[in-house]
């Protein structure tokens, strides 16, 4: 199947069908139970000026919103350079074959290129195979001696 699908900025009309392939997203990955978006969070990122964050859609004309990209922009002590570390990249089941995660996708890198961004680092589960392909076919690197670790809110007052 071919979508053309325009890729811009989330706006605020856009938030409760965002919303929705989040938690289509979390369900895909086995971890709806820890979603915790909400729409107004959505609204909070579309207007709220001092967040590094960027949501960008897909947006086509025939089907409405198909996918979305979420990145933020961050500091590399190492590199002393700005990196974007990409959170969430997802299209609709039925849009998939359709290059849309690509076009996402190339469009971060355009504008990371155009604001000297060092580089964009992103985790995403082993047993996600098509992930692990588009990834490849992007020329990502894999670096297996780094351990992906998180701590929960709950413990850092510990």
């Amino acid at each position: 199947m071919t979508t053309t699908a325009n890729i811009r900025e989330m706006q605020v009309g856009d938030v409760h069908r965002v919303y929705d392939l989040m938690k289509e997203k979390a369900k895909f990955d086995g971890i709806l139970m820890e979603f915790r978006a909400t729409p107004e969070s959505l609204i909070e990122l579309t207007t709220s000026k001092h967040l590094n964050t960027r949501v960008l859609v897909a947006d086509s004309n025939d089907n409405g919103l198909v996918g979305y990209i979420v990145y933020l922009v961050m500091w590399s002590v190492y590199a002393n350079r700005n990196f974007y570390w990409l959170d969430d990249l997802f299209v609709a089941t039925d849009h998939r074959k359709s290059d849309i995660a690509k076009k996402l996708f190339q469009y971060m890198c355009r504008e990371g290129v155009e604001k000297n961004i060092h580089r964009i680092d992103w985790i995403y589960r082993k047993d996600n195979d098509r992930a692990d392909e588009f990834y490849k076919k992007q020329l990502a690197s894999t670096y297996e001696e780094y351990s992906f670790t998180r701590l929960e809110s709950a413990f850092m007052s510990q």
